[in-house]
């Protein structure tokens, strides 16, 4: 199989290809997502120069409305799959788990708070209610960055030593139903 993502940050020369083929698949969704955020970040940060702020973000809206169903179903395979293993070995009120969880609702809610502002703009937007608009998309895309990189960092590595191979081969199997 042929890697993108080449080496995992953090790890040394560690080659994600020693990653059990869930958490491949996992870090490698990243890699997709990581182009759609860059995009909306830009497109949110383009809305000071709107010479018409409603229908640049009534266009945003459909690229965020994309990303949307992208992360959301990359989002369930990993609190559906990967969180809840790794809960049983780690714990969840504490620690890494509560802080993913925690990064995934502040996400989502930006993103919500966005779709929901959007969908009730009048046509009468001033720039400064666009530009309120676009830092929910601005201030997603830095939890999602931060996100991804601990998940790649910190999340992955740890749990491949700690998942068994039965683990492993069951979060396969789970992942293929999300």
């Amino acid at each position: 199989m042929e890697l993108c993502c080449g080496k995992v940050p953090g790890q040394g020369n560690r080659p994600i290809s020693q990653f059990c083929e869930p958490l491949v698949r996992l870090y490698q969704e990243h890699s997709p997502l990581n182009e759609m955020k860059q995009d909306l970040y830009e497109r949110a940060k383009q809305t000071s120069s709107s010479t018409d702020p409603r229908n640049h973000l009534l266009q945003l809206r459909e690229k965020v409305l994309s990303f949307q169903r992208a992360l959301d179903q990359h989002s369930r395979r990993e609190e559906d799959g990967l969180f809840e293993m790794m809960t049983a070995h780690i714990g969840k009120e504490l620690g890494p788990i509560a802080m993913m969880e925690y990064e995934h609702s502040l996400a989502n809610e930006n993103i919500r708070l966005f779709l929901e502002q959007t969908s009730l703009m009048s046509d009468k937007l001033t720039k400064e209610e666009a530009l309120g608009f676009a830092q929910y998309i601005v201030t997603a895309y830095e939890v999602l960055t931060s996100h991804f990189m601990k998940e790649e960092s910190v999340l992955f590595p740890m749990a491949e030593q700690m998942l068994s191979d039965e683990e492993k081969r069951l979060l396969a199997e789970r992942m293929e139903t999300i």
